[in-house]
């Protein structure tokens, strides 16, 4: 990563906790989202805000295109206009500047935090929903409310970090 410019820095912490397979065969990992309560999120739950679905993680250096949740690790989160969904989202990226998430010599691209409710869903990217109801299904999208917030604070020169990081699951 490389050096941060001098303003505030927020911290979104995903933790991925479980790995399963849902019913029609898919892998799949899911997370919970904790988010800083001064990023200034509109309804805002206390502790944990949401739930992240995401394709599968993989060893060190193996990507399965559009099938595989990006390594963990600290990223940049942003927001740009998205031209598949016709409006603003949330990109993470190795660098403040790039579309890239670089990692053991693999190159994921546009990384994109959205609302759906399966792994299909995903396409390589990381679903965020209100409600995890298990086996791989998440629903209420809620991505929007955190989208606004990144974009207000990135706009004062602030940055967002998302750091992604594993509990022992088996």
């Amino acid at each position: 990563m490389s050096s941060l410019p001098n303003t505030n820095i927020f911290n979104i912490n995903q933790i991925r906790c479980e790995a399963g397979v849902d019913e029609h065969g898919r892998s799949y990992t899911y997370s919970k989202l904790y988010v800083p309560a001064d990023l200034g999120v509109a309804n805002q739950k206390a502790h944990c805000y949401g739930h992240i679905l995401e394709d599968t993680e993989r060893p060190p250096g193996v990507k399965v295109y559009k099938e595989t949740a990006i390594p963990c690790g600290t990223y940049y989160a942003r927001v740009t206009y998205s031209n598949k969904f016709k409006r603003d989202t949330i990109l993470l990226s190795s660098t403040p500047d790039t579309d890239t998430c670089n990692y053991e010599g693999v190159k994921f691209t546009y990384i994109r935090v959205h609302g759906g409710n399966t792994v299909k869903d995903t396409d390589g990217c990381q679903l965020l929903a209100e409600n995890y109801l298990g086996d791989g299904v998440i629903q209420g999208s809620n991505d929007r409310a955190l989208t606004a917030a990144i974009k207000n604070v990135t706009k004062f020169g602030h940055t967002v970090l998302w750091t992604i990081s594993r509990v022992a699951y088996t």
